[in-house]
């Protein structure tokens, strides 16, 4: 009866390492990048750059703040929605979040707002 005890505890303490070990690799696949200023053609190959990257080396959940984004032109624009489509296509969910009043105003007039995930 204790032999067989031991191994249940010890097959317990496996699943706990695998489980931890799981949602530490759950956490480590997430990624918040940051964006300022005008998101233009510069800043937009900045952002799409640390997005490539970051998938590059496992980065699957990405959370882009936008509270210091003063405006964003239709080039940064494109890249931006360029970014969020490889997320997507590599499995990926990407989360806006922080917009200002204009940022916000331009994705909802653009329709943006009914097929990204925005978040207050």
């Amino acid at each position: 009866f204790f032999s067989e005890l031991g191994k249940i505890k010890s097959q317990e303490a496996f699943f706990l390492q695998s489980a931890h070990y799981q949602s530490q690799s759950t956490i480590m696949s997430v990624c918040l990048l940051k964006s300022a200023g005008v998101l233009d053609a510069t800043g937009g190959q900045s952002l799409l750059a640390q997005i490539l990257s970051n998938l590059n080396i496992g980065k699957r959940t990405f959370y882009i703040e936008f509270d210091a984004v003063e405006s964003i032109d239709d080039q940064g624009l494109e890249i931006l929605l360029q970014g969020l489509k490889v997320i997507a296509e590599t499995g990926g969910k990407s989360f806006l979040h922080s917009l200002s009043d204009e940022v916000r105003s331009l994705f909802v007039e653009k329709g943006l707002h009914l097929v990204l995930n925005i978040l207050p």
